[in-house]
């Protein structure tokens, strides 16, 4: 009877001994977090593009490693809470909210391994007191009112946010040097590059891009794609102790990707889709010249039109977006085409509205003439489209005209 209560006793003293150790424990991690070792290394990740649509442009990513206090710590500004109430349509609006997070090496590099996307590292050549400043404008940028941020496609991405935070730590001990491609690269350049295997993506980026798009980068404007990113910090340098040094100490490669077979997939590329839809539309209507359903024909081909305009009109002025305002695409996908669109289905035209196609051709076939010069840089699969409309609006025009009135 006396042997229980001793035992009891000594498991108490084993689960307070544990209780205590623990709490050592975390308490010495919680103070050591707080200020950097020697041995810590400040690096910037850079991931590849991947097969994915989000992937396509790559990402850029900022490690904090310390083996001393046992930090490993991936900071990525590029996430977003798919719970978030009404995500669609905040992702639409661009008033979905990013967030800066953390997560481990190798759970980053898990998703990578996944989609074989080789990924870059970049080991920051930082003395002590730049490596802390970094480190603790992070810790600063996870605060709950601070890490959720608008993310701009060109100006507030997951790149130009990891160069902006060294720019504000590093103040003017580094001197950067950025790309400077020559002749200059616009925005819709850098972009277009990374997707010449994706036609019918580059396709509908042409599309919804507007002509802010078209500017041509300068200095940090190049910052926004991992790759010029990447670039940028190779090419710059740093005073550490006197003497301007390269900024990046060392590369190495996080993730090696592995070598796949090139499977060269047939694309029936927009250019010649837009082509053959164009002529067999043409000669359909030309067999149809004297059927009276050939109108209605038209009039779902203009209510395609109008809406597809619609769609553009929302994105310039019903979005938070950037790149989508003053979309000169509007020029041929017209919204207001919607309107002769009815009068056809219902196989009766003003006579307004004939004046209005009248006119709407007519900017139709200067926008044609145009085409290669105007300042926004339109997709060449639209140009057969655009000739397609031209004509069917003309030819309405004319099929509508009042009978001669007899004398």
């Amino acid at each position: 009877m006396t042997v229980i209560p001793a035992m009891n006793k000594r498991i108490q003293v084993v689960i307070l001994t544990i209780l205590l150790l623990s709490f050592q424990q975390i308490y010495s991690q919680s103070t050591l977090v707080d200020t950097l070792s020697s041995s810590a290394e400040i690096s910037v990740m850079t991931c590849e593009p991947g097969p994915q649509m989000y992937q396509s442009w790559g990402h850029s990513s900022i490690m904090v490693w310390d083996p001393v206090n046992r930090i490993e710590k991936i900071y990525n500004y590029g996430t977003f809470n798919f719970r978030t109430p009404n995500f669609y349509l905040k992702f639409a609006r661009g008033k979905l909210l990013y967030m800066l997070s953390t997560e481990s090496l190798e759970e980053f590099l898990r998703v990578y391994h996944y989609y074989n996307q080789t990924v870059q590292q970049q080991v920051l050549n930082l003395n002590q007191s730049q490596k802390q400043a970094i480190y603790e404008f992070l810790e600063d940028n996870m605060r709950p009112d601070k890490r959720f941020y608008r993310y701009d496609f060109l100006f507030d991405n997951c790149a130009t946010r990891i160069q902006q935070g060294l720019e504000n730590t590093l103040v003017d001990a580094a001197s950067w040097t950025y790309p400077t491609p020559d002749p200059a690269v616009s925005f819709r350049d850098a972009i277009e590059g990374s997707i010449t295997q994706k036609p019918w993506m580059d396709f509908g980026l042409d599309l919804i891009l507007g002509l802010p798009t078209d500017a041509k980068m300068e200095n940090q404007e190049y910052t926004f794609h991992p790759k010029y990113l990447y670039e940028t910090l190779k090419h710059s340098t740093i005073m550490k102790e006197g003497k301007e040094v390269p900024l990046v100490k060392y590369e190495s490669i996080a993730y090696q990707a592995y070598p796949t077979e090139d499977k060269k997939a047939f694309h029936l590329w927009p250019e010649l889709f837009s082509v053959i839809l164009a002529l067999a539309y043409l000669i359909i209507s030309w067999s149809l010249r004297n059927s009276p359903i050939l109108p209605k024909i038209d009039g779902v081909l203009f209510t395609i039109i109008g809406l597809a305009g619609m769609v553009l009109l929302f994105m310039w002025v019903g979005t938070e977006h950037r790149v989508t305002k003053m979309n000169l695409n509007l020029l041929w996908l017209l919204p207001t085409h919607l309107i002769p669109a009815g009068y056809l289905l219902a196989s009766r035209l003003p006579e307004w509205v004939r004046t209005y196609l009248l006119y709407s051709s007519i900017l139709l076939g200067l926008l044609v003439l145009s085409w290669f010069f105007i300042p926004q840089d339109l997709p060449s699969a639209g140009l057969p489209l655009t000739i397609l409309i031209g004509l069917r609006t003309i030819h309405q025009w004319q099929l509508h005209a009042p009978a001669p009135t007899e004398s």
